[in-house]
């Protein structure tokens, strides 16, 4: 009779180490889904940092103040310069939004609220930005401008 209550005993430790066991690997699994959250958005804002910082180098400051104030004065190189930058925005902001689509981020529009004013609220980008949606069926180009219009109507 003693065996018995023993094995039932080690039984109920067994089962409860078990709970225990899935009950911290349930906490370790969104302690890490938490962690990963924060390191994608991080490297989202460090992504636009990039893109901010770029604006003070000096060189391209000047192309991106011609780009504003001047457009037609542009040189191919220049150009070139100002496209790879709205390029790559417009990458992190489709970025965020395929984050959004599996769930990961909860909105698409923090990076897009905060800096589709500074990127495309002049004639060169806008008319860089239709062009572009010309050619590529994408979401991203629709919002983006649907916040410019939003901003403008302000």
């Amino acid at each position: 009779m003693k065996s018995v209550n023993w094995k039932d005993t080690a039984e109920l430790f067994g089962i409860v180490a078990i709970v225990l066991s899935l009950i911290f690997l349930g906490l370790q699994m969104r302690q890490d889904q938490v962690i990963s959250r924060a390191e994608l958005t991080s490297h989202t804002f460090d992504l636009m940092l990039g893109f901010n910082q770029s604006l003070f180098d000096e060189s391209f400051a000047v192309t991106y103040a011609k780009m504003m104030e001047t457009p037609e004065e542009l040189d191919a190189g220049e150009m070139i310069r100002i496209d790879s930058l709205l390029n790559s925005v417009i990458l992190s902001y489709s970025r965020e939004c395929y984050l959004v689509e599996r769930g990961i981020f909860e909105e698409c529009t923090r990076i897009l609220s905060a800096s589709a004013n500074r990127y495309f609220g002049n004639k060169y980008a806008r008319s860089w930005l239709q062009q572009r949606k010309n050619r590529i069926n994408s979401r991203i180009f629709d919002q983006l401008e649907d916040h410019l219009t939003n901003i403008e109507s302000r």
